[in-house]
């Protein structure tokens, strides 16, 4: 959520893109472009949460699916970056919850009758 904030920062320190070596309207549109892609995901979960909670399991796989796609699409396109990011710690873990939390929603507790 910090890049929808404070976009710039997360950018460049986080992801490692460095925006400085971009003209300012290209940096703008970069960081535009991850904060909306970062919103719209995270509104898209709040309404399942709040209103369709019975599409949970559908969330998670489309979070999963997003994630995939995005690591399919980087052997394909890459991304200039300076040294290493700490943003990919905070990817994997968030990868690695995304996919508890799908298991979770695909499990279904067995009923036991009395």
């Amino acid at each position: 959520m910090m890049v929808i904030f404070n976009g710039y920062a997360t950018v460049t320190r986080a992801d490692g893109i460095p925006l400085d070596t971009y003209p300012p309207p290209a940096a703008q549109t970069i960081v535009a472009l991850y904060a909306l892609s970062r919103l719209i995901i995270s509104l898209l979960c709040v309404i399942v949460l709040v209103r369709y909670r019975s599409a949970v399991l559908l969330m998670f796989a489309m979070i999963l699916l997003n994630y995939l796609a995005v690591q399919w699409l980087l052997q394909f396109v890459t991304i200039v970056k300076v040294g290493t990011p700490p943003g990919s710690i905070a990817n994997r873990v968030l990868l690695a919850l995304t996919v508890v939390g799908l298991a979770l929603a695909i499990w279904k507790p067995s009923r036991q009758t009395a």
